[in-house]
């Protein structure tokens, strides 16, 4: 029997720990609801910084943010992560983002916030789809 994607909450001082930890929780999507919202991206990037601090966080490649934060949040638990994420964050994708896994991903985000500003999208409710290597 596969392990069930319910929430796993870890313990930590860290403030934006928490708040990337209070988004855990189990759905059920089909592949064409799997887009992640800016806001999303935005607190991943925050946690990342914090845990890190600024200056070592903007050298973390796009590939060790999804080793250290996300793969093992999924990979015993046999599922994709837009699976583990609240509706609020995971919709039908607007955008499809291509990008080097080897570059930044702090760089990424920034980037990607500033394109969605100057197109309206200020709020970070767009969804996009990330292309993701299986865990």
């Amino acid at each position: 029997m596969r392990p069930s994607c319910a929430p796993q909450v870890e313990a930590r001082s860290n403030p934006h720990a928490v708040q990337y930890h209070a988004l855990i929780t189990r759905h059920s999507r089909p592949a064409t609801h799997n887009g992640v919202s800016l806001f999303f991206l935005q607190t991943l990037a925050g946690l990342v910084a914090s845990e890190h601090g600024r200056e070592a966080a903007e050298k973390l490649t796009t590939e060790q943010v999804v080793a250290r934060f996300i793969a093992p949040r999924t990979r015993d638990l046999g599922c994709r992560f837009a699976d583990v994420l609240p509706d609020s964050v995971v919709a039908p994708p607007r955008y499809l983002v291509s990008h080097r896994w080897q570059g930044s991903f702090l760089h990424l985000v920034t980037a990607l916030s500033q394109h969605l500003t100057e197109d309206h999208m200020a709020q970070g409710h767009s969804a996009m789809h990330f292309m993701a290597k299986c865990a």
